[in-house]
């Protein structure tokens, strides 16, 4: 059947949602494509029956329409409610062929069918550049929500499971987004015999903000890492890395994965940056997920027990022996308290709660 919107008709045969979903489709893809709603709804008649005008299932009596041409002459006349008209359309394309005396006769009284889809003397190219703009809109608005979805179990904020290619002598990096209070856990498998490097980079007001929370460690204080000098980016070009690298992991074992979590008691933009030692290339498996961290850093001493906390929770992960996806959230005290494992820090808990 069809139905009726904004005095054009709008295909509904499948299910009434349909039209809904098609009203809302016309109303963005209009926007998107300079035209007005009207134009786009009249234009779209031509992508719900294509090329043709549309022919009543039910004949209706008196009402305007294409209706197959009584004299045989043509595929479709229009009928305007009261009498034939002196329109016509072949292979969709409308033209105008007046009936002769007799013709009328013959095919007075005619019912006509339900309201039309092309216009009367309408060419089906004026409406090209519409309906160009429509189905065009329509794909970014779908590709905009498959995005936002992230096949292949990538989170909006660039976390999940990805594939990356490595070139030789060149850095690859991978965008994410963490949340605070959390911690990041990132592992790299290379496909194949091949060493790889693992490492976090950011721009220089994240890097100082590192290390003034985790002066501490070693990994951090230093700051930015001088990658001309560091033997992990000898054979590596880190040049097309944002930023400053700060956070290196490298076992020296071809084919093993690499991993490490990244502390996070703050919101923070990272790029994780993936490269192959010895200035060889081929592809990796990167899986990067989130884990609720809630162990409280203080400045007196500089994120240090934190990081004891931080390393313990996450070391079976770090090591190989369990799964990214079997890390655990750390959300109050008693998840680090009833684990036997936190036992030999269990009086730092009392210290630090009272000194932070």
């Amino acid at each position: 059947m069809v139905g009726a919107e904004m005095g054009r008709p709008v295909a509904t045969d499948a299910h009434p949602k349909h039209a809904i979903a098609l009203g809302a489709a016309i109303a963005r893809a209009a926007a998107a494509g300079s035209a007005t709603t009207a134009q786009l709804a009249d234009a779209t008649s031509v992508v719900a029956t294509p090329e043709e005008p549309v022919v009543s299932r039910t004949v209706a009596i008196g009402a305007a329409g294409w209706q197959p041409d009584p004299t045989g002459q043509h595929e479709y006349r229009y009928h305007d409610g009261r009498a034939w008209t002196d329109n016509v359309s072949d292979g969709g394309v409308t033209s105008t062929d007046p009936m002769t005396a007799d013709q009328t006769a013959a095919a007075a009284g005619a019912p006509g069918p339900e309201p039309p889809s092309p216009r009367p003397g309408r060419d089906r190219r004026s409406r090209l550049p519409v309906v160009v703009a429509a189905i065009a809109a329509v794909a970014v608005i779908a590709g905009f929500f498959a995005l936002r979805g992230n096949g292949g179990g990538n989170g909006g904020d660039g976390t999940g499971e990805t594939r990356v290619h490595v070139d030789a002598g060149r850095a690859t990096v991978h965008h994410v987004k963490v949340a605070a209070g959390n911690a990041l856990l990132v592992k790299a498998i290379p496909d194949g015999n091949f060493d790889v490097t693992l490492g976090m980079a950011a721009d220089f007001t994240t890097i100082e903000k590192y290390r003034t929370a985790f002066g501490f460690n070693a990994r951090f204080s230093q700051g930015a890492i001088d990658t001309a000098s560091d033997s992990n980016f000898t054979d590596t070009d880190p040049s097309g890395v944002k930023g400053g690298i700060f956070f290196v992991v490298n076992n020296d074992t071809a084919g093993k994965p690499e991993a490490l979590v990244l502390p996070a008691p703050f919101a923070v933009e990272v790029d994780i940056v993936v490269s192959g030692q010895g200035g060889v290339e081929g592809d990796v498996t990167l899986q990067s997920q989130t884990r609720t961290f809630n162990a409280p850093v203080s400045a007196k001493d500089q994120g240090g027990y934190y990081m004891q906390l931080l390393t313990r929770a996450y070391r079976d992960f770090t090591n190989g022996v369990v799964d990214i996806s079997a890390a655990k959230d750390f959300v109050a005290a008693s998840d680090f308290t009833a684990d036997s494992d936190f036992r030999f820090l269990s009086d730092g808990f009392t210290v630090f709660s009272e000194s932070s």
